[in-house]
């Protein structure tokens, strides 16, 4: 990132910054940054490794799977059918009851399946930094 991005001093100008290079127009943006469509050469890489760093991701420990299952339980919709199956048992209405607490268990086994696969993904891209 350039000196201009390394002055601004909190998120809300971060994102205001942000916001102003996705609007403006590629040959803008390009200059801003000083890069080319064919990105950085060599020694422009070096410069910049220099005076900023190395453009390495902050570690990131797995979460436990049980964590992962447990935030899946934490949803609004999980809520609204859990408080309407136990209406419904409450009223005899078992069917009901059944057909919820199925829509809850698939809800919560494809939200914690995708969160899991979601994790893989983001701790396989570790081994590209």
């Amino acid at each position: 990132m350039n000196k201009a991005l390394n002055k601004l001093r909190n998120e809300q100008e971060v994102n205001r910054a942000l916001l102003q290079d996705s609007t403006s127009n590629k040959d803008a943006s390009m200059a801003k940054y000083k890069t080319t469509t064919q990105g950085l050469n060599e020694p422009e890489v070096h410069k910049r490794r220099t005076k900023f760093g190395r453009n390495i991701t902050a570690e990131q420990k797995p979460t436990p799977w049980y964590i992962n299952l447990a935030k899946a339980f934490h949803n609004p919709f999980i809520y609204i059918l859990a408080f309407l199956m136990v209406v419904s048992y409450l009223t005899a209405d078992i069917e009901a009851t059944i057909i919820m607490s199925l829509m809850i268990l698939f809800s919560v086994i494809l939200s914690f399946v995708q969160s899991m696969r979601a994790q893989k993904a983001s701790l396989s891209l570790k081994k590209y930094d």
